[in-house]
């Protein structure tokens, strides 16, 4: 099987994303079939180039990842286009200010939950040119204090809904009661 091949599961998924982010419907079901998945990414392309555009840079642009600070082993190693790709992604590395410390598993879904909801979309496509962000233009989000993170991260992690829609509901409720 080759390095960089997506299953009928996780095609499926990316298309519903992709169609969702597209059609702004939050309840559309993955496909099950290759019909389903046709008639999906019919429906998708008919909405035309720059929003199916858009909704992949979005899309691609969603992933948070957290590790550990990385001291670069394997700094010779270079992959080539043809094992990645045509698509390059950009990975913004996140860490604590303080080196004793580390990022725990309820700061990192504080931080998933504070970027994955609608305030933080709307105030980045308001200061930044793309929904992609440098680490820059990181380092210069207002971001609430790292125990209102820890319990925003600690209540996504119990509700177990990742979704937009649970990020909103969860940073409201925070705000609401003076939390954050």
């Amino acid at each position: 099987m080759a390095l960089n091949t997506l299953g009928f599961e996780q095609a499926s998924a990316l298309l519903t994303a992709l169609y969702s982010q597209v059609t702004g419907s939050a309840d559309a079901s993955t496909p099950v079939d290759t019909s389903s998945f046709i008639s999906m990414a019919q429906a998708t392309l008919r909405s035309g180039y720059e929003p199916v555009m858009s909704a992949i840079s979005q899309v691609l642009g969603r992933t948070l990842i957290a590790v550990r600070p990385y001291s670069r082993k394997f700094k010779g190693l270079e992959m080539t286009a043809d094992r990645w790709g045509g698509i390059t992604r950009k990975i913004n590395f996140i860490d604590t200010k303080d080196e004793r410390s580390e990022m725990c598993a309820r700061l990192t879904f504080g931080l998933f939950a504070l970027l994955n909801s609608t305030i933080y979309d709307r105030y980045l496509s308001i200061v930044s040119k793309s929904k992609q962000i440098n680490a820059t233009e990181f380092a210069d989000l207002p971001l609430p204090s790292a125990a209102a993170l820890r319990t925003l991260g600690g209540n996504l992690a119990l509700s177990r809904t990742f979704s937009e829609k649970a990020c909103d509901k969860l940073l409201l409720n925070q705000m609401k009661s003076g939390k954050l």
